[in-house]
């Protein structure tokens, strides 16, 4: 099942709106990195109608050597209003009506990669609320934005849930980024790793057998603990050498 992961700034003192006035000094190489390695870890964006006027004015006209603004204009997007009826950005879909959160829940269980979220308000409310949204990356920020208006911040869109803390990346800025997941996203994650090592495992014992050899680098077969198989020949000591 896909994940959806929503990617928002925000400031010491709670501030997500108007990101652009605040967060400029604190853009460097590595956090840029760290943005073109979220989008490209997703195949389709969710979005609100207001983050949709604000990217659509921007976006197609963008250009970047590292492919963000061709991911950005390629990629899969959709927009939960009921004011939009003819999207003019590229790959544009419009969720609306009563069933959004059904039609939500089946885009999660299609084959793909994440289903990104950009900033937080209404649609993040949406998400939380019905249980939809898997990843929480706060993008947090070494300043305090100070007088604003007590609607630009995180508190004023009223969703509560509790979050986990999986991953603190820290940045030379002073950007520091968290990551939360719900448990139910986490425990999914653990068991999709062990999933992988069994059959990792089974895949190894299988093929490394002494009569067949091994296919695998030694160090692959020394995490699985399939050393011994490579031993010598019973009669020839135990101190074999794998045959790598």
């Amino acid at each position: 099942m896909r994940q959806i992961a929503n990617a928002t700034y925000m400031s010491l003192d709670g501030v997500v709106q108007h990101p652009e006035l605040w967060t400029f000094d604190y853009r460097s190489d590595d956090a840029a990195r760290v943005s073109h390695d979220q989008l490209f870890a997703a195949d389709a964006l969710i979005m609100g109608r207001h983050t949709y006027d604000i990217f659509v004015s921007h976006w197609p006209a963008a250009t970047d050597p590292n492919g963000f603004a061709d991911r950005m204009n390629t990629i899969p997007k959709y927009v939960l209003s009921r004011t939009l009826s003819q999207p003019s950005w590229t790959n544009t879909s419009v969720l609306a009506g009563d069933d959004v959160v059904g039609r939500i829940r089946a885009l999660k269980q299609e084959p793909g990669q994440n289903i990104l979220q950009y900033g937080y308000g209404p649609v993040t409310r949406l998400l939380i609320d019905h249980g939809l949204l898997d990843e929480l990356h706060i993008w947090l920020h070494p300043l305090l934005v100070g007088n604003t208006d007590p609607r630009d911040h995180i508190g004023a869109v009223g969703a509560a849930s509790r979050w986990q803390l999986d991953d603190v990346r820290r940045h030379d800025s002073g950007l520091v980024i968290l990551t939360y997941r719900q448990p139910e996203a986490l425990a999914r994650l653990a068991r999709a790793g062990r999933e992988r090592a069994l059959f990792h495992s089974r895949m190894i014992a299988d093929i490394c057998t002494p009569d067949r050899g091994c296919r695998y680098p030694r160090s692959c077969c020394r995490r699985a603990g399939h050393l011994s198989r490579h031993a010598s020949p019973a009669g020839t000591g135990g101190g074999g050498r794998s045959d790598h």
